[in-house]
């Protein structure tokens, strides 16, 4: 009652936030604002006014509900304004101008969608020219793309040919070269060949003329010791008949001497009987007996007979004729004219019928004229 009385005193609630309406955008339900929003009471118990909290929160509740509300719809006009710009830049410019109207649509009276959606006749133009140009460079790029895949085309064909030219010179090269080496390979072997024939011949030659320088060193040395057991037979015969003419002298010349001998003993046994007959009586006491004599002087001297000779001297043959005619044969040997070399060996063996040397090499004469 004191308080109402007094009219100095003026209550007050201080409130703490809020929000300033400025002007309402469509689709925002704002029927919540004419309800009390918040409701002051005395409270006598604190000699003090507050505020009743269920109406505080009540109340605050409906001004946050409308202030998300009004903040949703003003990201999405910013949001259109914000795409539509992104648009415009491109240029999209039929995006843009849907993007502006939405934005317009969304809270009208913004200046700022009206102004840019003045400017996009001139993004469809720019958008045009753009369109055009990008058309010409389109056109020039796939220009510049055929004449850069022709040039590639062009390059990968001359490298192909190039390579195909590489490839067929080197296998021309290869093929050269691998003539080239088979004709010296071939060359080598004909060669090695030749050299190998040639050799083999020389060796045959030289086994040849070895075998035939042993065999006329054999035939040689046979020669020489036939000859000189021809010429020491002949001297053994030479010495054997000088010996026996020797002795047959010796023995003529003490067959000489016994005679002679003999007769002086029958001359001095003359004079003997004569002087006898002269000193002794005629008859056979004084006549001395010849075997008397005989077995008196029988010691004296040997007796001296022609005796029996045992030896014969056999023909000398010339050393000579010999070995022209074992030379003549071993030459038609060595010559391989084996029916001329039997005729020789067998004239050989005419002259001296035992001889080994000639029988051995008319052997091989017939083995080879047999094959």
């Amino acid at each position: 009652t004191d308080i109402q009385n007094d009219n100095s005193f003026h209550p007050t609630f201080e409130i703490i936030g809020g929000f300033i309406m400025a002007k309402p955008f469509p689709g925002i339900d704002y029927n919540g604002l004419q309800e009390p929003l918040v409701k002051v009471v005395y409270s006598p118990k604190l000699k003090n006014f507050d505020d009743d909290a269920t109406y505080t929160e009540y109340g605050t509740g409906i001004v946050t509900k409308i202030k998300e509300a009004e903040m949703i719809l003003i990201n999405k006009f910013c949001g259109l304004n914000k795409q539509g710009d992104d648009a415009l830049a491109i240029p999209d410019c039929p995006l843009a101008r849907r993007l502006y109207k939405e934005a317009i649509a969304t809270i009208p009276g913004e200046e700022y969608p009206v102004i840019q959606l003045a400017k996009v006749p001139d993004c469809e133009k720019i958008e045009e020219g753009k369109k055009k140009a990008e058309e010409a460079k389109k056109v020039a790029e796939e220009a510049k793309k055929a004449e850069e895949a022709k040039a590639i085309a062009d390059k990968e064909k001359a490298a192909e040919e190039a390579k195909k030219a590489a490839e067929e010179k080197t296998a021309a090269d290869k093929a050269i070269k691998e003539k080239a080496a088979e004709e010296a390979k071939k060359a080598a072997d004909e060669k090695a060949a030749t050299d190998k024939a040639a050799k083999d011949k020389a060796a045959e030659e030289k086994t040849a003329a070895n075998q035939a320088a042993k065999e006329k060193a054999d035939a040689e040395k046979s020669l020489k010791q036939k000859a000189a057991e021809e010429k020491a037979a002949a001297d053994k015969e030479v010495k054997t008949k000088a010996l026996t003419e020797k002795e047959a002298a010796d023995k003529e010349a003490k067959s000489k001497a016994l005679a002679e001998k003999e007769d002086a003993a029958k001359k001095r046994k003359a004079e003997k009987d004569a002087e006898d007959a002269k000193n002794k009586m005629p008859g056979d006491k004084g006549k001395v007996k010849k075997h008397e004599y005989e077995t008196k002087h029988k010691d004296d001297e040997p007796v001296i007979g022609n005796g029996d000779n045992k030896y014969r001297t056999p023909q000398v043959l010339s050393p000579n004729k010999y070995k022209d005619a074992v030379t003549k044969a071993d030459g038609f040997f060595k010559m391989k004219r084996w029916a001329e070399a039997k005729s020789a060996y067998e004239e050989v063996l005419k002259i001296k019928p035992d001889d080994a040397y000639a029988k051995g090499k008319l052997e091989e004469v017939n083995k080879f004229l047999s094959k």
